[in-house]
């Protein structure tokens, strides 16, 4: 379950069924749309050695482009353990957030599903959630990576690895907030 936070002026009018319904197992992990919202992903079987990226294609309305259903959800890639984070680079690699191994997923077509240890970087054990910062937004491109146990936000440099890949560097903090942060987004103005 998830706490819905919306800005004034914007209402809640559809709930969707979870994961097992749509055929991403059970319990959901983080979620993402592509880059033109006509595919949403989403972490099946969270927090497992099962877990997975699933693909869920997108029915909306041709006029106002409001969500009014789900396709047939296929599996995108494996992600053991995935948890509250998944979002893409802007490069394309997608990555995740994993639970309770402490480490990054990343996927691209030519490398498949690949894992990073965070030991070392400097976030404590263990993940809860990571985000890209935005374009358009102070510090564009920036991973901001959740320690689920601490309570903080950390930056997080990424070492290009020539494949479209990336090796974790030394994170720095960016916000102490309270502990067991599962996920979050920055919200586009407007």
């Amino acid at each position: 379950h998830a706490q819905l936070i919306l800005p004034p002026g914007i209402t809640h009018d559809a709930t969707y069924p979870g994961g097992n319904a749509l055929g991403l197992g059970f319990p959901m992990g983080g979620l993402v749309f592509s880059p033109d919202g006509s595919i949403l992903y989403c972490g099946g079987n969270a927090a497992s050695a099962a877990g997975f990226v699933g693909a869920l294609p997108v029915i909306r309305n041709p006029v106002t482009n409001k969500i009014t259903g789900f396709g047939q959800a296929t599996v995108h890639t494996s992600a053991p353990n995935i948890d509250g984070g998944l979002d893409f680079h802007p490069n394309g690699t997608m990555f995740w957030a994993t639970w309770p191994s402490h480490t990054i997923g990343q996927y691209t077509n030519a490398t498949g599903a690949l894992s990073y240890p965070l030991t070392g970087t400097g976030i404590p054990a263990t993940t809860g959630a990571l985000e890209f910062v935005p374009a358009g937004l102070p510090n564009a491109g920036d991973l901001l990576v959740a320690s689920y146990s601490a309570g903080s936000l950390y930056t997080l440099p990424l070492i290009p690895n020539g494949n479209g890949t990336f090796t974790p560097g030394t994170a720095t903090l960016f916000a102490a907030l309270p502990g067991g942060t599962e996920g979050f987004r920055h919200i586009p103005s407007g």
